[in-house]
């Protein structure tokens, strides 16, 4: 006689809950390494502080994220963009680090950039390099959250 086995609502939860969780894991670390790679062919170019300022993103146990907002103009091939990407891929940071880095580039100053020169609207003020760490958090954190998945189900499945 085969045994059938029957999920609460609150297993199929926590499963599903550690599913997405890793698999979003997975698409960021893999989105992210992609920008890295591709990154590494962008030209430098000179560009415009439009505007420099700090935004408090959310708030979380630890205390508010902040990101370091500095719109820049700049022309390619003879057509201008605007962009506000600081650094590929994007991180929060402290209100304080934030700060030092709005400092360094203030309103109406002539900065360097990085441009992708197949796609010129994507650009960077800080070249885009690959960060080790960024890849061993999300990594590790999806590969565990992966083996949690799988232990919750055979210790799901045998209650």
């Amino acid at each position: 006689m085969e045994k059938t086995t029957n999920f609460t609502k609150g297993q199929i939860l926590i499963l599903g809950i550690c599913i997405l969780l890793s698999m979003k894991g997975l698409y960021t670390l893999s989105t992210g390494l992609e920008i890295t790679f591709d990154a590494a062919n962008w030209i430098s170019s000179e560009a415009k502080v439009l505007e420099s300022r700090v935004d408090r993103i959310f708030y979380n146990k630890y205390g508010p994220t902040y990101r370091a907002v500095i719109t820049y103009q700049y022309v390619m091939d003879d057509t201008t963009y605007i962009n506000d990407v600081f650094t590929v891929p994007n991180r929060t940071m402290t209100k304080n680090i934030a700060d030092k880095k709005i400092r360094r580039y203030p309103e109406g100053r002539d900065i360097k950039i990085w441009v992708d020169p197949k796609n010129p609207m994507r650009s960077a003020i800080e070249k885009p390099t690959f960060d080790w760490w960024f890849v061993f958090v999300y990594g590790f954190f999806s590969c565990f959250l992966i083996w949690i998945v799988t232990w919750l189900y055979r210790e799901f499945r045998n209650q």
